[in-house]
């Protein structure tokens, strides 16, 4: 091995003699090869110090210089969260609150004052009808809070009691989640009519309100008091697709919930229908009972005057096709004979 390396180095040196005693500029050329080689190492050199001195942040890499001819995108800062997920502040010296009435079985009713939930689901303290929660307006703490059912026993008695038994200087903030109509009584709505209501008279079967009043004090009269939806069986609409819309009220601002779509309204136009016309049937009469769960037309009270009426108000439903009016008609003509 070592005789190779001995061979090696000599016919190098033999190589370099030749090339220097042939080209007179030999040595000129190995001076320009050295220096061109040592100037690319002070670059070399000088290049990873300069990078190893500068902080890693401030080196722009080359996406960003791509984007340098791009128009900026200016983003909303994310809103910072309110009382009672409001989407501004109220003003100093007022009560946040929103009043969200239920809009199906999935969506409860809710009453929050001051970024407190008084009536929700999370509470347990929610349920079918009305349901009214008081606030002490000097300290804004809540005094009582209760639902009454409008559509099974005899409540509208109990509400009344519980809104005249409400302290002087108290706020009454009421919502409805599903039927809050059907049993309440006229001295009732005309003790709510007293507080303020201008909605109590027009009120329907399921239809959802909104309300908030003052006892023993006025309300300014630039905020909103009261909303409704209400569910008329004139409307094109369908018993319990309408009955899926909410409403609300708060200190700022209060979103509009919009109609279901057509396409969502087909989806269920054979099921909803015929639950429809039952659940209309059941209004029109005095005497609605069923036994099971498929209620049977035969099993309601004859009444000419309702079913006329409830033919009539059956044709404006638009998710009911041809064949299913027709169906039904001929069903009420038979039973009327």
């Amino acid at each position: 091995m070592l005789e190779k390396i001995q061979e090696f180095v000599c016919c190098y040196q033999s190589i370099f003699m030749c090339l220097w005693f042939s080209s007179p500029h030999f040595l000129s050329d190995v001076v320009k090869l050295g220096g061109i080689l040592m100037t690319l190492l002070a670059a070399w050199y000088l290049g990873y110090l300069f990078a190893a001195l500068l902080a890693k942040k401030t080196i722009t890499p080359m996406a960003d210089l791509q984007d340098i001819g791009r128009k900026p995108v200016l983003r909303a800062p994310v809103p910072k969260r309110q009382k009672c997920d409001h989407w501004s502040p109220c003003s100093p010296g007022s009560y946040a609150y929103r009043i969200l009435s239920g809009g199906g079985k999935g969506k409860l009713a809710k009453i929050c004052f001051e970024d407190e939930l008084l009536i929700s689901e999370e509470k347990g303290n929610v349920g079918r009808g009305i349901n009214i929660a008081i606030v002490n307006y000097k300290t804004g703490k809540v005094t009582s809070t209760k639902f009454f059912d409008m559509w099974e026993g005899d409540h509208s008695g109990e509400m009344m009691t519980f809104i005249k038994n409400a302290p002087e200087e108290s706020l009454l903030l009421m919502v409805t989640h599903d039927d809050g109509s059907t049993r309440l009584k006229n001295d009732t709505k005309k003790l709510v009519e007293e507080l303020g209501s201008k909605e109590i008279w027009n009120m329907k079967f399921r239809s959802s309100w909104a309300f908030i009043a003052a006892k023993g004090f006025k309300l300014p009269d630039d905020i909103q008091k009261e909303k409704v939806r209400f569910i008329l069986f004139s409307l094109n609409v369908c018993l319990y697709i309408r009955y899926n819309l909410q409403v609300q009220i708060s200190c700022v601002s209060y979103n509009n919930c919009s109609l279901f779509s057509k396409p969502q309204l087909h989806k269920t136009s054979s099921l909803m229908c015929h639950h429809s016309l039952l659940r209309i049937w059941a209004i029109y009469s005095t005497d609605f009972y069923h036994t099971s769960t498929k209620p049977s037309v035969h099993k309601f009270q004859k009444s000419p005057a309702i079913l006329e009426s409830f033919s009539f108000k059956m044709s404006n439903l638009t998710c009911c096709t041809e064949t299913s009016i027709f169906f039904w008609k001929n069903k009420f003509q038979r039973f009327l004979k």
